[in-house]
């Protein structure tokens, strides 16, 4: 189980990379390829900015939105990053800041058939405000 966790935060801090968008590689693959993998096929992120509507995205959707909104400098905090597993799904929560403000992130996975880890969920929810 303890590899799963490792995994899973590994997998967190490279969905963060890659929503650079542009050049970025991971794992020797563009952002692109990385993401088309690692999001399932029935993938939802919900963002919330505090004020405004959720902004809700299938994987497809977010994929494009990064190709639009490529965005660097997201500040993971190692020390709030918490994991839970078991043999089928997982969860990773965070806080990061990115240009200042800070947010709170839920990533949900479900390892497939074949034994890979999928992010089904991401939940962004802003905590500082504009």
């Amino acid at each position: 189980m303890t590899d799963d966790w490792v995994e899973l935060r590994d997998l967190n801090a490279k969905t963060f990379k890659a929503e650079e968008g542009g050049g970025t590689q991971i794992e020797r693959q563009s952002w692109k390829k990385f993401l088309q993998h690692v999001l399932a096929e029935e993938f939802r992120i919900v963002r919330s900015k505090i004020g405004a509507p959720h902004q809700k995205q299938n994987k497809a959707a977010m994929i494009e939105w990064i190709d639009k909104h490529p965005r660097a400098g997201v500040e993971i905090h190692d020390q709030e990053v918490a994991s839970w597993c078991n043999e089928t799904l997982g969860v990773v929560t965070c806080s990061v800041t990115l240009d200042g403000k800070d947010y709170r992130n839920v990533k949900v996975f479900n390892k497939s058939p074949q034994g890979q880890w999928e992010c089904v969920y991401w939940q962004v929810t802003q905590l500082t405000p504009d």
